[in-house]
């Protein structure tokens, strides 16, 4: 049963008409539509945007856009909005709050969904706010992490990543913008929108979710996925937080995703990673071999040998 806010459905809500027809900040003209209240500048790109409310939830800041919806902050809370006219958005949603709430055990590192709400315009999902940003926007400010750091944040992915696992999904959508960093540094893996019962899989394997630049090749192929699939995209990730940078570019989203079946990304781990142990390289390789054959087996086999690793590391 979904925790609806009722509150919710007293008043219809309506955006904000903007106050003000110019940009923050180069002082142009704006769109007189906008989604979400945010209006973005055709000179500048600004993002503009107006605070507003649904109901008793004062929208204070935009923090970012996710898939087909967005995402504000409130208070201390985060709140994620779709449009309900937005069919697919809006089915990604519900699968999000009905694959949290089915959990029968929960690791803290999964961002907890603490309520879903809807009216006549709007549903929504509310969680706890963190101020860390994501894991996408600590690289990309601070660059390469430091290597201890980066092996508690991807022991910490893979405890999130095993819970929905023993409790029957699988999360296809490994990224940094789906990692949060709290205020202590620890993180939490959102977004379960494209999150999969393991039973049904191999039905829908037509429909591909997930992001090109860390998608695992079994996806793509039509291959029923499991564990070492996910630990597929771990090894992206792992390039990721230790370089920066993602592995492959290229013009398009499906060339990338192409890249994921022409090549084996196992072998460019020795020169990307070159700075690294050895030992972890090789375990990178595993990790990231097109053979799934040659990957680790099962998470609590990857997570002692990353463990194993911290244990030599000096803190």
């Amino acid at each position: 049963m979904r925790r609806l806010l009722k509150s919710l459905f007293k008043k219809k809500s309506k955006e904000d008409i903007f106050e003000s027809e110019l940009c923050y900040s180069c002082n142009s003209s704006l769109p007189i539509k906008s989604k979400f209240n945010i209006y973005k500048c055709k000179s500048c790109n600004t993002l503009n945007f107006k605070a507003f409310s649904i109901a008793n939830i004062q929208l204070e800041e935009f923090i970012s856009y996710g898939g087909s919806g967005a995402v504000f902050k409130s208070g201390d809370k985060a709140i994620k909005l779709v449009y309900k006219k937005d069919w697919q958005a809006l089915k990604e949603l519900h699968n999000e709050y009905d694959v949290f709430t089915s959990l029968k055990e929960i690791d803290k590192h999964l961002l907890p969904l603490e309520a879903f709400f809807e009216n006549d315009i709007y549903a929504g999902l509310i969680t706890p706010y963190e101020k860390g940003g994501t894991l996408a926007q600590y690289v990309e400010t601070n660059g390469p992490m430091d290597f201890r750091k980066g092996l508690e944040i991807i022991l910490q992915v893979t405890d999130a990543l095993q819970c929905l696992y023993k409790n029957g999904f699988l999360y296809p959508d490994i990224k940094p913008q789906n990692i949060l960093i709290s205020a202590s540094g620890d993180i939490q893996l959102c977004d379960y929108g494209h999150v999969s019962s393991l039973h049904s899989i191999e039905e829908d394997k037509d429909n591909i979710s997930g992001t090109a630049d860390f998608i695992s090749p079994e996806r793509l192929t039509g291959v029923k996925e499991d564990c070492r699939s996910s630990l597929y995209s771990v090894g992206l990730l792992i390039h990721y937080i230790f370089t920066a940078k993602k592995l492959y570019i290229a013009e398009s989203l499906q060339e990338t995703a192409e890249k994921h079946v022409k090549n084996n990304a196992a072998s460019f781990m020795k020169v990307e990673l070159k700075h690294l142990p050895v030992n972890f390289i090789k375990l990178v390789e595993r990790l990231t071999d097109q053979d799934r054959n040659v990957r680790l087996g099962s998470f609590p086999e990857f997570k002692g040998l990353i463990r194993k690793q911290l244990t030599a590391t000096p803190q």
